[in-house]
């Protein structure tokens, strides 16, 4: 994960967050679906076929991680978007 301009303007403990460019390589056992704000509705959805990468441009929203019970790492980011593009090879 790499992030260029990250902000939390009302300090680190609260999950609101401003993030002018952001990068994410997520390897290809990862859970990651991607919805719209407007209706839920679902708008990708990795399939477990090849290793995706995130590009994520102008993201405002709420941002936490946490580790699941499993022990696995568990982020959510909600929020507006101005731009995503997903890579997969």
């Amino acid at each position: 994960m790499w992030k260029m301009v990250f902000l939390r303007p009302n300090g680190a403990n609260n999950p609101e967050a401003f993030v002018l460019y952001w990068y994410l390589l997520i390897n290809e056992t990862a859970e990651i679906s991607i919805y719209a704000e407007k209706n839920g509705e679902l708008l990708w959805q990795h399939d477990r076929q090849g290793t995706p990468e995130l590009h994520m441009i102008r993201f405002s929203g709420t941002y936490t991680n946490d580790v699941n019970p499993d022990n696995r790492l568990y982020v959510d980011i909600d929020g507006q978007i101005r731009s995503i593009w997903v890579n997969v090879y």
